[in-house]
């Protein structure tokens, strides 16, 4: 082979300063990871991982991509799968979540007794995403996460069923992060959880489709963000699309944290 193939170059850099450059490179601009692979093998080895960080599950999964995942095995799955993103259960999309066992954060749009089943095994899941079920099934998947939800810190719930205080300081007291959307329930359940004192933000969705919604100025809480929505379920899966697939992706946790330090600044302006 020729010695100057940039597959077999030998490095400019020391491995301790080229590795964080092409790993910095990859995740800042995701979409210059398909050309960074091809630089040479050790960059290779070093970052097809992250191709896997995020994995989406969307309905039926294509044999190939199937057979590409078993190819990589659970160990490889548990270890560099970060986030897992299921739309609709299937019998592959069971078998890729149960391989994925180390994912910090799982998005889902669908919420069964067999996927919960699989999420009780998610020792390491801080951020939750999902479609609140029916009563019955939301107390299914109280139960079956209970080893789960106690290290849980982020928790959105796409629907108009909200748990109470005393269910979230029971099954989730490392919570620190809400967000859920206001569908008419009582001011004072809100009122409940800003209090729990492990509460550090929640960001409140009104989707003012009646006269008779309140608007955002009633909701004043210096742990509480409100964002004016008037959004389908079908639109809300699109903004969680763009959330999801954006090559610069938008962490809205953090976003809400930045308006709320600058609204205690502001507030401090105003006093001095």
């Amino acid at each position: 082979m020729d010695s100057l193939d940039p597959i077999e170059a030998p490095p400019r850099f020391p491995p301790e300063l080229e590795r964080p450059i092409f790993t910095l490179a990859a995740e800042h601009c995701p979409e210059t990871l398909p050309a960074l692979l091809l630089v040479a093998r050790r960059a290779c080895e070093w970052l097809e991982p992250l191709r896997y960080s995020t994995l989406r599950i969307k309905g039926k999964v294509s044999p190939k991509f199937l057979s590409l995942l078993r190819l990589k095995g659970p160990s490889f799955l548990a270890a560099h799968v970060s986030c897992t993103i299921l739309d609709v259960e299937s019998k592959e999309g069971l078998e890729i979540l149960a391989q994925c066992v180390g994912a910090v954060e799982v998005v889902l749009q669908d919420g069964t007794q067999k996927i919960f089943s699989k999420l009780a095994q998610y020792s390491r899941l801080r951020k939750l995403s999902l479609d609140v079920p029916p009563s019955e099934l939301f107390t299914y998947c109280l139960n079956t996460l209970n080893m789960v939800l106690p290290t849980l810190t982020h928790l959105e719930f796409n629907g108009f069923l909200v748990p109470s205080a005393q269910i979230l300081a029971r099954y989730c007291p490392s919570l620190s992060h809400l967000m859920i959307y206001f569908s008419g329930f009582p001011i004072e359940k809100l009122l409940d959880i800003l209090n729990l004192p492990q509460i550090r933000l929640v960001i409140l969705l009104l989707q003012p489709l009646r006269k008779s919604d309140p608007g955002p100025g009633i909701f004043k809480h210096d742990k509480l963000i409100t964002i004016n929505l008037n959004i389908t379920p079908e639109q809300r899966y699109l903004r969680r699309d763009w959330v999801t697939e954006m090559p610069d992706r938008i962490d809205y946790w953090e976003r809400a944290e930045q308006m709320l330090q600058s609204r205690v600044a502001q507030s401090n302006v105003n006093k001095a």
